[in-house]
C-alpha cells in the first residue's frame, strides 16, 4: 500500500463521505474530503491529489462542471494531471468521459471496487 497517496473525496451526502472515507482508511490511504463542488475546486487549487472521487450529482455546482474547472485550473498552471474518477448513480460514462474523467464507477461503492479502481491508477499498489 501506498501510505503517501491523498484521495479527495467529493461528496455532499454526510454518510457516504464518511463511508467512503472509512474505506479509503481501511486501505491504508489518507483522505480528505469536499462537501460541494466549489470547495473541491478551492481544495484542488490549494493542494495535490493523487486521485478525486467525484460525486456527479452536486448541489449549486455539478460534479462534471467542478471536472471541467479542474482540468482548466491544470493546464492554466502548468500541473500535472490529476486522476478523477467520477462516483454516480446515475449519469453516463460518455458524458464523464468527455469532460477529461479518467474513470468511472457506480454508487454505492464497495470495498472491492473501490480497491480495483485504486489498483487501476497505481494508488493502491
Amino acid at each position: 500500500m501506498n501510505r503517501e497517496s491523498k484521495i479527495l473525496v467529493v461528496e455532499d451526502e454526510p454518510v457516504l463521505r464518511f463511508l467512503t472515507a472509512k474505506q479509503l482508511s481501511q486501505l491504508g490511504l489518507v483522505s480528505e474530503a469536499a462537501h460541494d463542488g466549489f470547495q473541491a475546486i478551492s481544495m484542488t487549487r490549494q493542494n495535490t491529489y493523487d486521485l478525486i472521487l467525484m460525486d456527479i450529482g452536486l448541489p449549486g455546482i455539478d460534479g462534471i462542471k467542478v471536472a471541467e474547472q479542474i482540468r482548466k485550473d491544470e493546464l492554466a498552471e502548468g500541473k500535472n494531471r490529476t486522476t478523477i474518477v467520477a462516483l454516480t448513480a446515475y449519469a453516463k460514462e460518455e458524458q464523464c468521459r468527455e469532460v477529461g474523467m479518467d474513470d468511472f464507477m457506480l454508487k454505492p461503492l464497495m470495498l472491492d471496487g473501490l480497491k480495483q479502481i485504486l489498483c487501476k491508477w497505481n494508488v493502491l499498489v
